[in-house]
């Protein structure tokens, strides 16, 4: 898929978020994009995926030996 179209996609799920809520994720819709995230690294075949039940999503690519590892952080709200 295309880099806009992936975007596009990723931009179309609803993610609001609650600011009365003391739970996180603080709304449970915020969790669809995190399973579909999931579900995505899967198919690329990344190593460790794996979703918390507090909605990060996290998985590992391995690089060549005897690069450093480098770690990558979004927000997904």
């Amino acid at each position: 898929m295309a880099v806009e179209k992936r975007l596009m996609h990723y931009a179309s799920f609803d993610t609001q978020s609650s600011e009365e809520s003391t739970s996180s994720p603080s709304t449970m819709i915020q969790l669809k994009l995190a399973e579909h995230l999931r579900d995505e690294l899967n198919e690329l075949k990344i190593e460790d995926v794996y979703l918390s039940d507090t909605g990060y999503v996290y998985g590992t690519l391995k690089g060549d030996k005897g690069m450093p590892v480098i770690g990558l952080c979004s927000h997904m709200d």
